[in-house]
């Protein structure tokens, strides 16, 4: 019984001992959301490019629920879901207001939610474009990798917003 405790033991040592040096040589796992622009759908865009573009040319729009979004959402971002339980006129005001910026209409528009084949982003996107976009002249993104992507650069710094 010693020697298959001590086995057992020398076998969960040599496999941590090895996970570690993997860890030190080759570093931690990449968990960052690949993209690739000629692969993706179209509206689709990937969090490289966003932030390639200038700043101040697009608007955050969160498409999750909105205690997840309190908690976590990009700053300056604005709530925009599908959730039976918001009043979506409501939402909708806060967009155009936030959309306004100053007179001035944001250019771009870039729709995140959860995950990277979430719904809500693509309706409400789809929505957007077949209103007011048109209208008023701004382009309608969804990002790639939703959430998990922004998450990976860093990007949601915040514990609440107020809004």
């Amino acid at each position: 019984m010693k020697r298959l405790i001590f086995g057992a033991l020398a076998i969960s040592l040599l496999s941590l001992g090895a996970a570690a040096l993997t860890w030190w040589i080759v570093g931690p796992p990449d968990r960052s959301v690949p993209c690739n622009t000629s692969n993706l759908e179209k509206g689709h865009v990937c969090l490289e490019t966003v932030l390639s573009w200038e700043a101040g040319s697009y608007l955050w729009v969160d498409a999750r629920l909105r205690n997840i979004w309190s908690k976590n959402g990009v700053p300056g971002s604005v709530l925009l879901t599908d959730d039976n339980t918001e009043d979506y006129d409501s939402l909708i005001d806060r967009f155009m207001t936030a959309v306004f910026r100053e007179g001035d209409i944001y250019p771009k528009v870039v729709i995140y939610c959860n995950e990277a084949g979430c719904g809500s982003s693509k309706a409400i996107a789809n929505q957007l474009r077949e209103g007011l976009a048109s209208d008023l002249g701004f382009e309608v993104y969804v990002l790639h990798g939703g959430w998990k992507a922004l998450a990976t650069e860093g990007l949601p710094r915040t514990s609440t917003l107020s809004h």
